[in-house]
């Protein structure tokens, strides 16, 4: 499984520690840009089966966004 950390975690604070785990992990900034709407990476990352990880705790709270994440499927933390 990849787990996807979200711009609102870092680039390499906790992907590192993760990456130190053995986690396979995928970085925001690697993908989209830092402007990038969630509705457009949720989907994206949902479609790819990989899990998020986020600290945006208004994410859930949007109805587009909270839509995007079902829709998709989305494994979300």
């Amino acid at each position: 499984m990849v787990v996807f950390i979200d711009r609102s975690l870092g680039k390499h604070d906790v992907p590192d520690v993760l990456r130190a785990a053995d986690a396979v992990v995928a970085v925001h900034s690697d993908y989209f840009s830092d402007d990038a709407l969630d509705v457009n990476w949720l989907k994206i990352v949902g479609h790819q089966g990989w899990a998020v990880l986020t600290k945006d705790h208004r994410i859930r709270r949007r109805r587009v966004e909270r839509k995007a994440i079902i829709d998709g499927r989305v494994k979300a933390f």
